[in-house]
């Protein structure tokens, strides 16, 4: 055990000096619009994760029955492991196409903008968390030899996935709150975290960047705990 806890000392020690204790050394003046922004990231993170949450549940709920639907599912993925900037790129490109159909949405650097831009990676991360416990179909085939529709099913479904749910759903949250690749792209206003503290690199320098990143991941640091504290345990 105590050789377990010295290795655990290094990265635990690298992770506190090297984004927490050293730039603080550099901290300066902390840029206006802090709480804007927050509150901008809460509104449209919450309703982005909330639909995301809902997506990935239907597919999850749906790949319990349909190998090809869990196969689909596999598009959820992608997001996650290209960069996000690809995915904004995308994401404007498709609006265009809309645009050039004669169903475009004006949305680019507005409110509902951020909220598409966020939908994507957050309903990815969403779907992850749930997957390995949607894989658990007993009680889905116990409930359809009761009679019980699909509606039924799904209700019960959740209550038994209750935790995973919950996961999943702050799972979504830190993905929208953390996000820039895309917001980058389609939506870099109105302002949210991600977005003040990439202002403040480019318009004010070092200082001002460090301290609004320190507050931010502050802010970060009570998401990362209610995550461990309520997913991990």
């Amino acid at each position: 055990m105590a050789l377990a806890r010295a290795l655990a000392a290094a990265p635990l020690a690298y992770f506190a000096l090297f984004l927490f204790v050293l730039p603080a050394f550099l901290a300066g003046r902390l840029p206006g619009g802090l709480l804007e922004a927050l509150a901008n990231t809460v509104a449209a993170g919450g309703i982005a994760s909330s639909l995301a949450l809902l997506s990935a549940l239907a597919v999850a709920f749906a790949g319990r029955g349909s190998k090809a639907v869990e196969a689909l599912g596999v598009l959820l993925y992608v997001p996650q492991v290209v960069p996000l900037t690809a995915v904004g790129v995308l994401l404007l490109a498709s609006l265009g196409s809309l645009r050039a159909l004669g169903l475009g949405l004006d949305i680019v650097n507005t409110f509902w903008g951020v909220v598409y831009a966020m939908y994507v990676p957050s309903t990815g991360a969403a779907y992850i968390a749930l997957t390995a416990a949607a894989r658990d179909t007993e009680l889905d085939h116990y409930l359809a030899t009761l009679g019980l529709g699909t509606l039924a099913r799904m209700k019960y479904f959740l209550l038994a996935m209750r935790r995973a749910v919950a996961v999943a759903l702050l799972a979504a949250v830190l993905r929208a709150f953390g996000e820039l690749g895309t917001l980058l792209v389609v939506a870099q206003s109105p302002t949210t975290l991600a977005i003040y503290i990439y202002n403040a690199w480019q318009v004010y320098g070092v200082g001002e960047a460090v301290s609004a990143s320190l507050v931010v991941m502050a802010l970060g640091g009570l998401l990362a705990y209610l995550y461990a504290r309520y997913a991990v345990r």
